[in-house]
């Protein structure tokens, strides 16, 4: 196919994550290339934010720290404390392939 990777489908991945509600995180497997990847979602705030990871707690106090980079989607910098976000990551490496705002509540 057409597709590189981890963006192929990011429009349909960010759709499914943003409809997914009071969903703090979890897991969930995708066929890419033929082969099945296990993602990793989470919402929550950031408590650390770098260049290079993002360390998010979700509500119930779950905290998972994740790689990000240019290929990291939905943000052109790394998020700032205290912003509301729900990341999609690849569980191997827990490289972060979306990062997007969220609202709180």
């Amino acid at each position: 196919g057409m597709g590189n990777g981890p963006g192929k489908g990011m429009g349909e991945l960010m759709r499914g994550a943003m409809g997914l509600g009071a969903v703090q995180h979890g897991e969930f497997t995708v066929q890419q290339d033929g082969k099945a990847v296990v993602m990793t979602l989470q919402r929550g705030t950031v408590t650390k934010s770098s260049a290079t990871s993002v360390s998010v707690k979700s509500d119930d106090g779950f905290t998972a720290t994740y790689v990000i980079n240019d290929q990291t989607r939905g943000r052109a910098q790394a998020p700032a404390v205290g912003d509301s976000v729900v990341v999609v990551a690849e569980k191997a490496g827990a490289k972060a392939v979306l990062i997007a705002a969220t609202r709180k509540g």
